[in-house]
């Protein structure tokens, strides 16, 4: 038998492993989900043991790549950062106007902290809320939302 995961009509995720035992409501959690979003992707089962990993997204077939993409999608939410318009002042905490590639928005800064660089192009800014936001390449932001954010790299 092949594994498999499935979504059912409830949106619940299955893993059906080789022995053709379903689980019902696991997860997936990426490895690395910044540096290698398709690879180490691993079905998490409600207790939280690993049932399995996928070493790679390019070895599955369409259609199990389009299930771990709606199911991670759910999941996963953060925004990207595409202009910084405003700062409410030059030190933490402060406020930050936003858009972002799912709109307008205010994110709160609370520790010097909150912004951490991935690599040289890329920062993960993590607001008061929790809520993660992630600039893909600061250097080609437009040089106003640069200047703003320079003042706390």
């Amino acid at each position: 038998m092949v594994a498999r995961l499935h979504q059912d009509a409830n949106g619940t995720l299955h893993w059906l492993d080789r022995d053709g035992e379903d689980h019902a409501g696991v997860s997936l959690v990426r490895a690395f989900p910044l540096t290698a979003p398709d690879e180490a992707i691993c079905v998490v089962g409600v207790h939280g043991n690993e049932l399995h990993e996928f070493a790679s997204l390019a070895a599955l077939d369409d259609e199990q790549r389009r299930v771990i993409a709606s199911a991670l999608s759910d999941r996963e939410f953060m925004p990207v950062i595409e202009r910084i318009n405003s700062v409410s002042r030059r030190w933490i905490p402060t406020v930050w106007a936003i858009d972002t590639d799912h709109g307008a928005t205010d994110l709160a800064l609370d520790s010097e902290e909150a912004i951490r660089r991935i690599d040289e192009r890329t920062l993960l800014v993590r607001d008061a809320r929790g809520i993660c936001f992630l600039i893909k390449n600061y250097p080609e932001l437009d040089r106003r939302s640069r200047r703003l954010l320079e003042r706390f790299l």
